[in-house]
């Protein structure tokens, strides 16, 4: 499965492409009062994907076909085994029919920001899809322990108007090596709550947007 799309918060111009302030690009978004906000980090996307009766994982991008760089890829396999992921998970819970870890590849040369994260690739995990569940935080750090990636900086609970505001204060990247600006933040409903269609809600706000605003 790929993973759904993580909507703006604001709409944007139609003409300039800026976001506009204050105009939710969708109703959902200025209902929910809480969210839980993580830090965005600027890399590739990646998701391993595991059926059962398959050999071997699967290594996908944003899409099917979407290209991943060698480096990344040798690193994943490297270092990711599948009996890692299956067989804790069978261990404490059952069976796996399937399962589809989502992480940003990051470092080396991905990206503008990747020399800022580290001279080496590298995978950081961000959301679990298990047996038809979105696992929760604490669980899907348990996952990540198993194979040993680390998981995106978790920035705090906020309402939107403190989100707003911390990004608009250009904080400092959690994860960088090096000084590096965030690239923005990732915000989720809490508790979990869904789109009509079944996608969680959560939307993204990144820092470059809120720049873009000071200048007009």
């Amino acid at each position: 499965m790929k993973y759904p799309k993580i909507h703006s918060l604001w709409k944007r111009n139609e003409f300039s492409k800026r976001v506009i302030e204050g105009d939710y690009s969708l109703a959902e978004f200025e209902s929910i009062k809480r969210w839980t906000v993580y830090e965005k980090i600027d890399g590739t996307n990646i998701r391993l994907h595991y059926k059962s009766g398959d050999a071997d994982y699967k290594i996908y991008g944003r899409s099917d076909d979407s290209s991943i760089p060698r480096p990344l890829e040798d690193y994943l396999r490297a270092n990711i085994k599948l009996d890692d992921i299956i067989t804790p998970l069978e261990e404490f819970g059952g069976t796996v029919k399937e399962i589809t870890i989502f992480g940003e590849g990051y470092g080396g040369n991905i990206q503008t920001a990747g020399p800022f994260y580290s001279d080496k690739v590298g995978f950081i995990i961000f959301d679990v899809h298990l047996n038809g569940w979105w696992l929760k935080r604490d669980d899907y750090m348990d996952v990540a322990k198993y194979i040993k990636m680390p998981v995106v900086p978790m920035i705090g609970f906020m309402g939107t108007q403190e989100i707003v505001d911390h990004v608009k204060s250009y904080p400092k990247s959690f994860w960088a090596d090096k000084p590096y600006e965030m690239e923005g933040i990732v915000a989720k409903s809490f508790p979990l709550m869904r789109f009509r269609d079944g996608d969680p809600i959560m939307f993204k706000l990144k820092a470059k947007d809120m720049r873009d605003l000071c200048q007009q």
